[in-house]
């Protein structure tokens, strides 16, 4: 199926050289080039040079400044109506980008996502944990789709119409949530596109899980009071009785128990971090290794 509107898909990575190989087979055969082009953005000359070995695939080097600055130089380089977004330690699954692409046939429309999915094995602690924050994330996102309410864009695979493009504060932790809000604040509809699957390796460590929770979700702490999120302390209270219907062995509670208590010391983390000591952007997003999928 042709797509509706030009497009430009941007990669950005950082020290992926292991990773955005996969990244870019994924959605390579995705895109039809009489319409779309493909951009990775990354600092570092390994992961450039790895890119490089794919004619088609057109390069930025960053300055290393962080995701929002090189989203923002991707972005100004670019030149489709619509960009999709998404990173270089994930693969887009099969017609991702077609099914994603397919929903700004809506001239409403101003923000599709897809659906991540955890590659992690279910049978694990942090497997069973990924699986349960994405299950109630694809919930939540379903539910408020169909009511046409607001929520969360996943940056594992956005896409936006850029006359809802806002350039991305360099301190800014969660940049899908601040283009969600941005669309949402412009009158654009957000659309939930749960066929269009994006793969993703979440932590399989403590550490690593800690790492990328507190910037993940503490995102939420940044978000502007007037807008809406649904990322949130009193949100996850109400998913706590979805998370209950999910374990099916006796492991599986006491791995969501676990969970729970996890969750509550990640929000008093990110109290610590962002309200009490205010850290800047490069103290808190920290690289997460077990989250870097080998090819």
């Amino acid at each position: 199926m042709k797509p509706v509107v030009s497009y430009s898909v941007i990669i950005t990575a950082f020290r992926e050289e292991k990773t955005i190989g996969r990244a870019i087979e994924a959605i390579l055969p995705q895109i039809d080039f009489s319409k779309g082009e493909l951009w990775v953005a990354a600092p570092d000359e390994a992961t450039l040079k790895v890119a490089k070995n794919y004619p088609r695939v057109k390069i930025i080097k960053d300055e290393g400044k962080g995701k929002p600055a090189a989203l923002n130089l991707a972005v100004s380089k670019a030149g489709g109506e619509v960009l999709v977004l998404t990173d270089g330690d994930v693969w887009l699954g099969k017609e991702a980008l077609e099914k994603i692409l397919a929903v700004f046939k809506n001239p409403k429309v101003g923000l599709a996502t897809g659906q991540p999915k955890p590659v992690n094995k279910r049978d694990s602690l942090f497997g069973f944990w990924a699986y349960c924050l994405t299950a109630a994330a694809h919930q939540i996102r379903a539910k408020r789709s169909r009511a046409g309410d607001y929520f969360d864009g996943s940056g594992y695979l956005l896409a936006l119409r850029r006359r809802y493009w806002s350039p991305v504060s360099p301190s800014c932790l969660t940049e899908d949530v601040f283009l969600s809000q941005e669309v949402w604040k412009k009158g654009g509809k957000l659309a939930y596109v749960p066929q269009a699957v994006v793969w993703v390796k979440f932590p399989a460590n403590f550490s690593d899980w800690k790492k990328q929770k507190v910037r993940s979700v503490g995102g939420a702490a940044q978000k502007r009071k007037d807008l809406p999120s649904m990322r949130g302390f009193k949100n996850e209270l109400k998913e706590s009785l979805f998370l209950l219907t999910l374990p099916s062995l006796f492991r599986e509670w006491l791995w969501l128990l676990l969970l729970f208590l996890a969750r509550l010391y990640l929000w008093l983390l990110i109290f610590w971090k962002l309200k009490v000591r205010q850290l800047p952007q490069e103290k808190i997003w920290l690289r997460t290794e077990s989250t870097k999928m080998v090819k």
